[in-house]
């Protein structure tokens, strides 16, 4: 592929950039061909994926953690029962300092525990 490098306005050495530019544009769609062609087809790609433009994404949801009012609200019963629970050892719970803390995946793994527990 021939270029003009006779653009009008050019002074010799941006000309010099301008050709030095197109052949290393060529240079690096020859390589990037090559090594193209070089890949094995039982190797997959992985597309990459761009976010479209205006496209919204969901934040990922960061791990609640629960004290035993609200962890008690979220199952409906009252604390005193979530204490037996957790003493029980039937949900999970930790301590930060001598404050009780639940996490939502511990009640939501409880739940799924007492579904599927025969009665």
């Amino acid at each position: 592929m021939r270029y003009d490098y006779s653009i009008p306005g050019l002074h010799d050495r941006e000309r010099i950039a301008v050709i030095i530019l197109r052949s290393l544009e060529s240079a690096f769609r020859n390589a990037a061909n090559q090594i193209a062609n070089d890949i094995p087809e039982q190797i997959q790609v992985p597309e990459v994926s761009a976010q479209v433009p205006g496209e919204r994404t969901e934040p990922k949801k960061k791990p609640q953690v629960l004290n035993a009012q609200e962890a008690a609200k979220m199952l409906r019963i009252s604390k005193p029962s979530l204490y037996e629970l957790a003493r029980s050892g039937k949900i999970q719970y930790f301590k930060v300092g001598r404050v009780f803390r639940v996490s939502e995946q511990a009640i939501m793994d409880y739940i799924r525990m007492a579904e599927t527990e025969p009665k």
